[in-house]
């Protein structure tokens, strides 16, 4: 490990340990749950969309570089 990622690391501990700490407990944040909810829902759908973005139909790298040269 370098110097810079041992600086990353380190101050990733310290941020961590901090929020430990002082953070504020989530279950005494009234709309968490709902956030929450929404939050996943989103990263889901996220997800999703992006998964179905790199499904290919069995065309070739060439091909799709003919594509979108055609397409720009």
């Amino acid at each position: 490990m370098d110097n810079d990622q041992r600086a990353k690391h380190d101050s990733y501990q310290r941020v961590q340990a901090y929020n430990t700490k002082y953070a504020t407990a989530l279950a005494t944040i009234p709309d968490y749950a709902t956030l929450q909810t929404t939050f996943d829902s989103n990263v889901t759908q996220v997800t999703t969309t992006s998964r179905q973005q790199q499904q290919t139909n069995g065309a070739t790298a060439g091909m799709l570089s003919t594509l979108k040269r055609s397409m720009a």
